[in-house]
């Protein structure tokens, strides 16, 4: 038997089914990780066709999912998604390192984070919410000069410009609130809350939350009043996230798919009732 030949017809037979794009987008994606925080951690999300194979290598044993269902557990794990799923992990303890490989016909493999920014007159601020840890950054507006603030393990944050600098609300995973002022001090909310949201508006600090799918905010004119009555915002619905939009009385929030918009500026300026001015869906 020739065994070169057979090679060769094999590479070209490579080579045409990877060339038609059209008809296959075969690639193998690569992700690595570092101290990933105890807990579940998304890792990818996977958009394809038909089964594509997913190899973990992982510094401690952990357990493994797509979609929230698990499909396995171990350091060194393989299985097939079908499609397209969102890869998580979760372990009892920190894992200090993973590498993450997808290979099959896919169109997208992409590890998601979430980012917040404000600005004042000379600078931007913006956090970086990415697998359990927040990076807070300060750059000059027009200048490639970043700083890092911070770098902390938190699940969620949330930035608003504030006197002469940044202030930055840190969401923990037991619910706890930890509120960063320029100057550096802390000061603590303990609600119990799964998101957090902050932005400032007519000389006015406002803070929301969602708790138990309700959604709480409250404006005030110096940061000790944060610990008096927060106000509902009234919604039927299960609300599972809240952004503030920066420097406007207005809220955005999600529920079931769709995201609203209430204003809030009614509140805000000491009248008694929240103006609802449009609903937003889609």
């Amino acid at each position: 038997m020739d065994y070169g030949k057979l090679a060769y017809l094999k590479a070209v037979d490579l080579e045409d089914r990877l060339g038609k794009k059209e008809k296959n987008n075969f690639t193998v994606s690569v992700l690595t990780y570092s101290d990933l925080v105890a807990g579940k951690n998304t890792i990818a999300n996977l958009q394809g066709e038909g089964d594509i194979g997913v190899m973990i290598q992982s510094s401690g044993s952990a357990s493994f999912f797509v979609d929230d269902a698990k499909v396995c557990e171990g350091t060194s794990v393989f299985f097939r998604i079908n499609g397209s799923g969102t890869v998580s992990v979760e372990s009892s303890n920190a894992i200090q390192g993973l590498r993450f490989m997808a290979f099959g016909n896919m169109i997208a493999c992409e590890h998601s984070c979430v980012s917040y920014a404000d600005y004042n007159d000379t600078h931007i601020s913006y956090v970086i919410c990415d697998q359990g840890r927040v990076r807070a950054y300060i750059t000059p507006i027009g200048k490639p000069d970043e700083r890092l603030v911070f770098d902390e393990a938190f699940v969620q944050a949330d930035v608003a410009s504030y006197e002469e600098g940044f202030l930055y609300t840190l969401l923990d995973e037991n619910g706890r609130i930890k509120i960063v002022l320029p100057n550096g001090q802390t000061r603590y909310l303990d609600f119990g809350v799964e998101r957090v949201s902050v932005c400032t508006y007519g000389g006015r600090l406002i803070v929301a939350y969602v708790k138990k799918g309700k959604l709480y905010y409250q404006a005030v004119s110096a940061i000790d009043q944060l610990y008096g009555e927060y106000y509902r915002v009234h919604y039927a619905g299960y609300v599972d996230d809240v952004r503030l939009v920066k420097k406007s009385g207005w809220i955005l929030f999600s529920s079931g798919g769709k995201c609203y918009a209430k204003e809030l500026e009614s509140r805000i300026e000491g009248r008694d009732k929240i103006s609802i001015s449009m609903e937003v869906i889609n």
